[in-house]
């Protein structure tokens, strides 16, 4: 047996992170098919012991959720005889890992009836697999939706992998978030999808659509991915079809289209917003959407409330950019040209019709290029022991934007997005540097010209450690206490939770009894109480009770999350800072059953309408639906977990799965030998 392809760190092709096997040799040769090559039985290498000792190894670390085996076909005959012994040392070695196996023959079939696919070991390799994706591929049924299944849903790249995340080739692809009606009327998914393309070495984009469609929706978010090539979050070639139908493309880097790269249509309806992207380069201006050779942006329907960013590669008057769909009758191109920016050559924009047009009128005497932009040094002065003074001129008027890196690091990407300073042409400016730290640092100063957002450029500062001022010694010593020094009080026993009963409770926080601060002293101060660790809003009263009571016939432990604000002593008085803290902490509901029951105490008076009466408008509030070790409040499972029950990880990766797989596919789980 011969064999394509290892992946050793593959999300594509079944749950979780995968080592894949592709095998050599198929006779089925499904049209569209997205590994042809390995039709052939001769193609690749062949399978040896150092392959399979290659394998296992890669199997290792506890990451890896298992083996798949795919193609090509491996369930032609003669690569199920040299599979079967190679996947009984797969599960010797690793019994909690699961073998997926795609083929193309059918489970009922072919593969349990008699068919070219029937050998000796067919049963023994059937017996060996925990997931079986049967049955052709068919390239015009190839549909696949990623739907987010609860709000701040997030897909991202595996340590390691740099290739493109999901290819579409043939057939379509949909990312969305936020509710979506299903083929048969019904809604699915809800909340937020946001697919991160952050790694190491990366040379593909989040999305490669290299035939067929894909489809951005509503409340899905495509960010964070550099990469080498082109197209940090999409690359379309040339005849394929991208559809922005919502959804957010921000914070991505390429070599070209920062957001997307492509040759094909662009097809844009409803609120988009592509903006935020760059190239790889240091301090290179915004690049999002970059159309290439035949590329097009085409209107399917309105668009409203939208910020797309577009350039055009080999640009040139008359080139079209932007067109209405042949179907669209009722969207003005004007009202969607105004939520485009053109970022390219600064000599063309987008006129009325889309098509690009000159941006000079014709003069006998053509306006002269802007020259290059250049930013001189002109002083670097330590003016205390955290802070440079710098001074610098350049020759465009333009924005001025300062960062600084460890003495020797490659230079800083500026971030655009922030505010800049403005800088006159041939004028000197003189700077701040504040807050360095010990280390010797190089200063970054990047100048962009208001007129030309391509033309900018740099200079680095390099202030002498030698010259530095010494750092007085302070007076004070500051205090700063650890958060978890707070206390908790009012918990020490097992609380009876009577109905409508509430119970004061005390947190003091750390630093919170300094009573004579000096400055740089720190406290804790408690902000807010509830029992999610990650709530959207924080209780302000310090009670607690339960409204309906909480029975049980032994002690259970709870946990209760205090979050505490970070303030700094400025010298004269206390200064809030951003930084917070959110510690657990455990308290027990004492046994109570219905027949004990008595009215309460704490902030009631038996008839449950006293001041404690379980809301918030109350001050405070019911702790019932969130607080049942059991995860019930003793007729209905908990609104609230400390645990992730959604089953978005699985329904994601199985999706993703089938965008390579294609088609209709049909997933058989053998049940496990107890």
């Amino acid at each position: 047996m011969r064999y394509g392809e290892i992946k050793k760190c593959d999300i594509a092709n079944g749950e979780g992170v995968r080592v894949s096997l592709f095998v050599s040799g198929c006779t089925h040769h499904c049209k569209g098919c997205f590994n042809e090559a390995t039709w052939d039985f001769d193609y690749g290498k062949e399978f040896t012991q150092e392959t399979e000792e290659e394998i296992l190894k890669a199997l290792e670390p506890e990451y890896v959720n298992g083996l798949s085996v795919l193609g090509g076909e491996p369930f032609e005959p003669q690569n199920q005889r040299v599979l079967v012994p190679f996947l009984k040392k797969v599960k010797e070695r690793y019994p909690g890992k699961t073998i997926w196996c795609y083929t193309g023959y059918l489970f009922d079939r072919e593969l349990c009836k008699k068919s070219r696919a029937r050998c000796e070991v067919t049963d023994e390799m059937l017996a060996l697999l925990d997931v079986l994706v049967d049955g052709r591929f068919v390239e015009e049924k190839k549909n696949i939706m990623l739907v987010a299944a609860e709000d701040n849903t997030t897909i991202k790249r595996a340590a390691g992998f740099t290739e493109s995340m999901f290819t579409v080739n043939g057939g379509n692809l949909q990312m969305a978030g936020g509710s979506v009606t299903a083929s048969d009327g019904n809604a699915i998914g809800s909340g937020s999808l946001t697919v991160e393309g952050t790694g190491d070495g990366v040379t593909g984009s989040i999305v490669e659509v290299v035939s067929g469609n894909y489809a951005l929706i509503d409340g899905t978010t495509l960010t964070g991915n550099t990469t080498t090539g082109n197209g940090g979050a999409i690359n379309n070639a040339a005849g394929a079809n991208v559809y922005l139908l919502g959804g957010t493309i921000t914070a991505n880097s390429a070599a070209a289209g920062g957001a997307i790269y492509s040759e094909g249509t662009v097809n844009i309806r409803g609120t988009v917003s592509v903006t935020g992207n760059t190239v790889t380069n240091s301090f290179e201006a915004a690049s999002n959407l970059v159309l290439a050779k035949d590329g097009v942006i085409n209107v399917s329907g309105a668009v409203t409330g939208s910020a797309i960013g577009v350039a055009v590669q080999e640009a040139n008057a008359g080139r079209t950019v932007v067109k209405l769909g042949d179907a669209v009758t009722d969207v003005k191109l004007a009202d969607v040209l105004s939520q485009i920016t053109y970022e390219g050559d600064s000599s063309l924009k987008i006129g009325e019709d889309g098509t690009l047009v000159s941006t000079t009128e014709p003069s006998p005497t053509p306006t002269p290029a802007e020259e290059k932009l250049k930013v001189t040094g002109k002083e670097c002065k330590w003016s205390g022991s955290g802070t440079v003074k710098i001074k610098f001129q350049s020759n465009v008027k333009g924005t001025y934007y300062i960062d600084w890196v460890k003495r020797g690091e490659k230079a800083p990407t500026i971030d655009t997005s922030r505010v800049g300073a403005p800088i006159e042409a041939d004028t000197n400016v003189t700077a701040k540097v504040t807050d360095l730290p010990d280390y010797d640092v190089d200063i970054y100063v990047c100048v962009i010209s208001d007129k030309d957002k391509s033309n900018y450029g740099s200079v680095m500062f390099q202030p002498d450690s030698k010259e530095r001022p010494v750092t007085p010694t302070p007076s004070h010593t500051p205090v700063v206490p650890d958060v978890k020094e707070s206390v908790v009080q009012g918990f020490e026993k097992a609380l009876v939770f009577y109905p409508n009963t509430f119970y004061d409770f005390k947190v003091i926080g750390a630093g919170t009894q300094n009573n004579n601060p000096g400055e740089g002293d720190v406290r804790w101060v408690p902000v807010g109480w509830s029992m999610s660790s990650n709530p959207s809003t924080w209780n302000t009263s310090w009670k607690i009770g339960a409204k309906s009571g909480i029975y049980t016939d032994a002690e259970k432990a709870y946990t209760i999350y205090i979050k505490y604000a970070k303030q700094v002593y400025s010298g004269n008085d206390w200064q809030e800072t951003d930084a917070s803290e959110v510690l657990p902490y455990q308290f027990k509901a004492a046994p109570l059953t219905q027949a004990t029951t008595t009215p309460g105490a704490n902030g009631t008076n038996g008839d449950g309408t006293g001041s404690g009466d379980g809301t918030t408008d109350g001050g405070t509030t019911d702790v019932t639906p969130t607080t049942y070790a059991d995860g019930t409040n003793g007729t209905a499972k908990s609104a609230v977990s400390t645990g992730d029950e959604s089953p978005i990880g699985t329904m994601l990766a199985l999706a993703a799965a089938s965008v390579l797989a294609g088609g209709y596919v049909l997933i058989r789980r053998r049940k496990k030998e107890m």
